[in-house]
């Protein structure tokens, strides 16, 4: 048709990296969230020498 002009397709780079850098931040989030702290536990043990136990 004589006059009309083609649709013009927005770009798929910028809504494919939006999408990236969500998923990237949520995955974040998520592990940041499940990591739990242990408490410190002092492990006590004796220590044997090889020139004592001769």
């Amino acid at each position: 048709m004589i006059g009309t002009q083609p649709k013009k397709r927005r770009p798929k780079g910028p809504f494919v990296l939006v999408i990236l850098i969500a998923l990237v931040v949520g995955a974040l989030f998520f592990f940041s969230s499940q990591a739990s702290e242990q408490p410190v536990g002092t492990i006590e043990e004796e220590v044997k020498l090889e020139a004592d136990a001769q």
